[in-house]
């Protein structure tokens, strides 16, 4: 089998399929020494992204392991959010014996927004994060390519 199969077989599941066939266009003017160069880099697992991504997205790891450090920081300051928002309901309520019932609705209704948010958020991720990887395979691989023709 030849390297250049052999690397589309390697990265089938890491980029769109839309993108094939330009990607194989480019790769067959490829010659062997820029083939090999080519197979030395690294691609994320998109599957590895939508695993992060359901199991511990809340807390913004699969933004962190697609590389949008800002997105992944966001994610984390909006789960410390509802939980600091949670917290004080029930310190409020504990402490005033239930007579501020008023600011503990208020930080409570705050608490079930900011919940729903993290998990549209959580759930819209699922996707961006898993496709987003697969683009950025892609555009990663375009640009070797571009570097070694020239």
């Amino acid at each position: 089998m030849d390297t250049k199969n052999f690397f589309l077989m390697d990265i089938v599941d890491k980029i769109d399929g839309a993108n094939m066939p330009l990607l194989k266009q480019n790769i067959e003017e490829l010659s062997d020494e820029e083939m090999q160069s080519l197979m030395c880099i690294s691609f994320k697992n998109p599957v590895v992204g939508l695993l992060f991504g359901f199991f511990m997205g809340i807390f913004g790891f699969d933004r962190f392991y697609k590389g949008d450090m800002i997105l992944g920081v966001a994610k984390i300051i909006l789960f410390v959010l509802c939980v600091v928002l949670f917290v004080s309901g029930i310190v409020i309520l504990a402490t005033s014996g239930f007579r501020d019932e008023e600011q503990a609705i208020a930080l409570l209704v705050c608490l079930g927004l900011a919940f729903l948010a993290s998990l549209i958020w959580w759930f819209v991720d699922l996707f961006m994060v898993y496709f987003g990887i697969k683009k950025d395979n892609f555009i990663k691989i375009m640009e070797a390519i571009r570097v070694l023709k020239s």
